[in-house]
């Protein structure tokens, strides 16, 4: 019987289509390479590991491919083996560290990233990983991913904002190089005109702020990026302003509009300066 099964378990791992494109591989292998050099860049992981991964990685690739028509049956049960030992030391290692603020992390960057087509900052990264960390410090548990999009979206795009942007308009002069905008805003649904000018739309809006509501934020950094494609994307923007006593806080706004986004970037900001 177990040699019957053995035969079995051959003829299923009998190498059928075998993959003969060399820059396929040397494609995975590189973008494989590049992630993990990522890692250790990004100080996540220590750099003997990463090159110790990336050395492994190139000799299993390298067998892979002289081994490339054979069924390869021990090697597929070592690296069975090797896989369950990866998933139980990283299971051990979030049971002893369940508040590292790297776990939520790489939840947030999956879920905000992946499914709901977010790009953030590092930086922004950064910050909200506190806000989960508080989260998970205050309830004692891990809380799902559902519920740090909810959080992310709370704290950065709330339904319900205490000021909003309801419209703009801009006038650039060529000569000076200078625009100027004119805002309608509704803070504690009071409506507010702000007027400012500066080097550009959000150079303007943040004077008018200044000048207008007593805003004392300035733009540190600055991105953006499209949701979808085609004439229906939706643009994100991503801002990191720090006020007069050098607190930093980002602000995220979304449009149809580029600037329009950034505007309520701005402002998103600079409600969450004043907490």
């Amino acid at each position: 019987m177990p040699g019957k099964t053995l035969d079995y378990i051959r003829r299923l791992n009998a190498p059928r289509e075998i993959e003969d494109s060399r820059p396929l591989r040397l494609a995975v292998w590189a973008s494989v390479t590049i992630s993990l050099a990522a890692l250790a860049l990004q100080e996540v992981s220590s750099q003997a590991l990463v090159l110790s991964s990336i050395a492994l990685i190139s000799a299993g690739s390298y067998i892979s491919w002289r081994r490339r028509y054979r069924a390869n049956m021990l090697v597929k049960v070592v690296i069975v083996v090797l896989t369950v030992a990866a998933m139980v030391s990283f299971m051990r290692q979030v049971s002893l560290q369940p508040h590292d603020p790297r776990i939520p992390l790489a939840e947030l960057f999956v879920w905000v990233q992946v499914l709901h087509g977010f790009d953030l900052p590092r930086r922004l990264q950064i910050e909200f990983s506190k806000t989960i960390q508080h989260i998970t410090e205050d309830t004692g548990t891990e809380i799902s991913p559902i519920v740090m999009w909810d959080t992310f979206e709370s704290e950065y795009l709330p339904t319900e904002p205490r000021m909003r942007l309801n419209a703009h308009e801009l006038r650039s002069d060529s000569a000076s190089g200078t625009t100027t905008i004119t805002a309608q805003l509704v803070i504690d649904e009071q409506p507010v005109t702000v007027t400012g000018q500066g080097n550009g739309p959000i150079d303007a809006f943040v004077h008018a702020l200044h000048d207008g509501i007593g805003a004392t934020l300035d733009v540190v950094d600055y991105a953006e990026h499209a949701l979808g494609a085609g004439s229906e994307a939706t643009a994100v923007a991503y801002l990191e302003t720090k006020d007069g006593a050098g607190n930093v806080r980002w602000g995220v706004g979304k449009d149809p509009s580029t600037i329009t986004a950034a505007l309520r970037a701005v402002l998103n900001a600079h409600e969450r300066h004043q907490g």
